[in-house]
């Protein structure tokens, strides 16, 4: 089942090099009555799971968003 969602990326001034937690990625995962409350929630664990440990990490988050597809 494909379901439209809308994220936004918001990346810190001196991001890719500052570490985790001041160079790390903001997202905002708009709500969608098709996205179940609890698969809303592991969506954003995983995303934030890839944006703490990964730099660059927009192309695994989109990875992920596409595929489900998060191992390194």
């Amino acid at each position: 089942m494909s379901v439209f969602i809308r994220i936004s990326f918001t990346f810190p001034r001196d991001y890719p090099q500052a570490n985790h937690p001041g160079g790390t990625p903001q997202v905002d995962l708009e709500r969608n009555p098709l996205i179940s409350m609890k698969n809303r929630v592991y969506i954003l664990r995983r995303l934030r799971a890839l944006r703490e440990r990964q730099r660059p990490c927009l192309e695994p988050c989109l990875r992920f968003l596409l595929f489900g597809d998060d191992e390194t």
